[in-house]
């Protein structure tokens, strides 16, 4: 699991890993108008240090409930089972930081061994679990695997389409993101953009 920081733009723009800001310094009646000056210059230094949001990272959870095997390549194992223990690591990780936005779920959710099991939409159904009830959104990216199991008409209509289930938030053109809109610019787009601060804007790309 990753947890990035965006920092304020006035100080320097750029993703860093995890950013925490020390707390400011109290002021009170007693200071010296010197001391006074000091804590406010070093409040302000302080707050422009602070995140501007946080968000979490993970990729190529790859589950399925299949027992462990060799890689396609044959050069490492395999634990499939144990991806999705994995995930909800991740998961709590997130919640107890108590300050992320949203998350970006990279591709590959489940593996594509799933289809010869005939067990595609169980293993989805199982990972997806995992992001039931949070806080914040999850903006999942579809990869190769996906397609493995599942067709683009099957992945437009499922939850792994954020944009269709509402939880964009406000997009960067100031207005609620709607599906109707998207399928009247190409009939299975399935890309959209958000900005979660305002200077900053993600674009979820359909790969394939």
């Amino acid at each position: 699991a990753v947890v990035a920081t965006a920092k304020c733009p006035h100080c320097r723009l750029g993703l860093r890993e995890d950013i925490h800001p020390t707390s400011s310094p109290r002021l009170g009646f007693l200071y010296k108008l010197s001391d006074m000056q000091a804590a406010m210059a070093t409040t302000k230094e302080e707050s422009s240090n602070r995140p501007l949001f946080s968000f979490g990272v993970i990729a190529d959870v790859q589950y399925g409930d299949l027992d462990d095997a060799k890689n396609f390549s044959q050069t490492k194992w395999r634990y499939y089972r144990n991806a999705l223990y994995l995930l909800r690591e991740a998961v709590q990780h997130w919640k107890k930081e108590n300050r992320i936005q949203f998350v970006l779920q990279l591709g590959d959710i489940i593996d594509g061994f799933n289809t010869r099991r005939k067990n595609s939409e169980n293993a989805l159904a199982a990972v997806l679990k995992e992001f039931e009830d949070l806080p914040f959104a999850v903006h999942h990216v579809w990869g190769n695997h996906e397609f493995y199991n599942f067709s683009r008409s099957y992945l437009m209509e499922s939850p792994l389409f954020t944009a269709q289930l509402g939880k964009t938030s406000q997009n960067c053109h100031g207005k609620s993101d709607s599906t109707k809109d998207l399928v009247e610019k190409e009939a299975d787009a399935a890309y959209y953009d958000f900005c979660p601060h305002k200077g900053y804007r993600f674009v979820v790309l359909d790969n394939y």
